[in-house]
């Protein structure tokens, strides 16, 4: 029973080790995925905000300076353009627009690609056709992405290290909604980066209590459940080994589990050369109708309790005892050979001589009659049995309260 439950509490110690991995490991993943998303949202939340100061930045500044940018060509059609002796206008303007915007770059692109003005000077006149996003914004569309800078100079001309910025492309438009070009903004955005690391610890913080907090209630009731289940397999498994009075094995078991070391016996029979021994003892109640007869069932009953509790006393732990039926118990003794089997059976008979049995005040003797046989050779299980059984009936011929097997042939140890 012992190993009945050890096996019972490995199992439920499995089950609870491989759901405690993967409940971690949702947890893991759980975090990982919303830390990415959580974060993912602020950012889009700063990048969504920093296009919308970049439009409104590109949209003042065309209602401002548009005479100094827009122009029309020999045929009519408008075109941004800015002269050399403008650039210091445009940029005393600017500069006042963006202040409180952050904003640190900003270019403005002629509809084929080529840079008409930059607060960096060196890069009007240079042309940018391979860039997807300011295609994109050539089409009317406004693109913007954050990004980090090692390096970048501002208005002012300072450079600024390890710096967040959203670049947006904004497209520019003539009253008749036609793409003109598009401004390219830079917005520094790094004051945004503590509070985005700050949301997304202080959210993750959040769901990593609930989840604790689900997870743990789970676990909880799961380990109640498991235990019950343990409890409820345990007790399956005594009704179905056990018999109901004595708490000993019942007929079927102790028949398998001899079973199983007659196998075994014969496998270290091959190994060891014949030195490896199996012994039974069939044991009967004397005079056991007398009893019930005499004192009642009740008295029986605690009779056979009793005895089953001597027969064990005389036992080692890796034998095994069993109710093989009414008033009968079969011992198996994996191990041990006839010589020391038949001193076995003698001191279980004599305890039980020995000791005064007691039900309602009354006195009484219970003897025992065993049967002692030891496997031999090849032999079956019911052979083996069947010898036992043989020796027991001898025992009763000859008077009973004794010890008999029929194994002549077999001295000793």
């Amino acid at each position: 029973m012992a190993l009945d439950r050890q096996f019972d509490h490995q199992s439920s110690s499995r089950l609870i080790s491989v759901l405690h991995r993967t409940a971690l490991t949702a947890v893991c993943v759980v975090i990982i995925v919303a830390g990415l998303g959580i974060y993912a949202t602020f950012s889009k939340f700063v990048v969504r905000a920093a296009e919308t100061d970049a439009e409104r930045v590109s949209q003042a500044f065309m209602a401002l300076e548009q005479q100094h940018i827009v122009h029309p060509r020999h045929d009519g059609v408008e075109q941004l353009s800015v002269s050399s002796a403008e650039v210091d206008h445009l940029d005393t303007s600017l500069a006042l627009l963006v202040r409180p915007f952050n904003i640190v770059k900003v270019k403005i692109f002629a509809a084929d690609g080529l840079i008409v003005y930059s607060t960096e000077h060196a890069l009007i006149g240079q042309r940018d056709g391979d860039n997807a996003d300011l295609q994109r914004a050539l089409r009317g569309y406004s693109v913007s992405a954050l990004q980090n800078k090692d390096a970048v100079f501002d208005l002012n001309s300072e450079q600024r290290f390890d710096v967040d910025v959203v670049e947006s492309y904004v497209p520019v438009r003539n009253a008749r909604h036609e793409v003109l070009g598009a401004f390219e903004v830079y917005q520094d955005v790094t004051q945004y980066r503590a509070e985005v690391f700050k949301g997304v610890v202080t959210s993750l913080t959040v769901l990593v209590l609930i989840l604790v907090a689900v997870f743990s209630s789970a676990y909880l009731v799961l380990r109640v459940a498991l235990n019950r289940l343990s409890e409820s397999q345990q007790e399956l498994h005594r009704l179905a080994t056990r018999d109901g009075l004595t708490g000993m094995l019942n007929r079927r078991e102790v028949m398998r589990r001899a079973q199983e070391e007659i196998a075994r016996y014969r496998r270290e029979r091959l190994q060891d050369h014949g030195h490896s021994f199996v012994s039974l003892l069939m044991i009967d109640v004397d005079h056991f109708k007398r009893i019930n007869d005499l004192h009642g069932h009740q008295a029986g009953d605690s009779v056979l309790i009793k005895v089953a509790q001597l027969i064990r006393n005389q036992l080692r732990e890796y034998n095994e005892v069993g109710r093989y039926g009414g008033e009968e118990f079969l011992v198996l003794m994996p191990g041990t050979g006839p010589g020391q089997a038949l001193k076995v059976a003698e001191r279980i008979r004599q305890q039980v001589a020995d000791y005064r049995f007691e039900h309602q005040r009354e006195r009484f003797i219970v003897t025992l009659s065993l049967g002692v046989a030891t496997v031999i050779g090849d032999e079956e299980l019911e052979q083996v049995v069947r010898r036992a059984d043989q020796s027991l009936y001898a025992a009763k011929e000859r008077g009973r309260n004794r010890v008999e097997t029929v194994d002549t042939e077999l001295s000793g140890d």
